[in-house]
């Protein structure tokens, strides 16, 4: 039997009060726990950082809040940080649509 793969997701976002917390809901909600998720903020300055806050000892998620360069920097940054062997990208207004997709996505995914 062959290990699960331990998969990063990446979210970059900026001012995304609106639409964020669904998108941790769905990540948080997962059946499949073999994952981090990384956010990358671009020093929102609305609510997301509190919403961010509400998530962070809920599920293995790691954020950080700094001016970036647009959402490809906020992508690199994520990058360098990432330990998984696969990478999701998921965008801040982005979600999973049910609590099995990782579980279902990893049985495709070899380590």
């Amino acid at each position: 039997m062959s290990k699960s793969p331990f998969i990063t997701i990446l979210t970059a976002s900026f001012n995304s009060e609106a639409t964020i917390r669904k998108t941790l809901e769905s990540i948080r909600d997962q059946s499949f726990q073999d994952m981090e998720h990384i956010v990358i903020d671009g020093g929102s300055r609305d609510e997301t950082l509190d919403i961010l806050k509400e998530f962070e000892n809920t599920y293995n998620l790691t954020w950080i809040s700094e001016p970036d360069n647009g959402i490809a920097d906020a992508m690199n940054k994520g990058i360098d940080l990432a330990t998984g062997d696969y990478i999701l990208f998921l965008h801040s207004d982005d979600y999973l649509v049910n609590s099995s997709a990782l579980e279902r996505a990893s049985e495709y995914l070899i380590v």
